[in-house]
């Protein structure tokens, strides 16, 4: 099942991050170069392929703060400084509802981006 794609675009389009979920073990689990990072619960697994250079990559633990109508990052679990032409896998779960979950990282130009792990449908945006 993919999730989704998400593509930072710069100015000659460099980079592209794209983010796919899965129910099943990915087939990129099986490449000697895939980074494999345990999420906060298991069962599903979110692939982030890196074409490109990105820097300041996270993975973040996130809560939801009703009162506010925001979600408060907690904890970093995972992060690299630089990553290039790399895949990674996250064994985690996404959430029908509200996420727990949040990657983040910054292009070349410095532009943060983040994608929240959820299920996503075609309806999402």
């Amino acid at each position: 099942m993919g999730m989704g794609i998400l593509t930072g675009c710069l100015k000659n389009e460099e980079v592209r991050v794209s983010i796919n979920g899965f129910y099943n073990t990915p087939e990129s689990m099986d490449d000697e170069n895939t980074i494999v990072l345990d999420g906060l619960v298991t069962g599903e697994f979110v692939e982030i392929v890196i074409d490109g250079e990105i820097k300041n990559f996270k993975h973040i633990k996130v809560i939801y703060d009703g009162d506010k109508n925001e979600f408060i990052r907690k904890e970093v679990i995972n992060s690299f400084d630089t990553l290039k032409d790399k895949t990674i896998v996250i064994r985690t779960y996404m959430p029908d509802g509200i996420p727990s979950e949040v990657i983040c990282w910054q292009d070349e130009t410095g532009k943060e981006n983040e994608y929240f792990i959820r299920e996503y449908n075609l309806s999402d945006e």
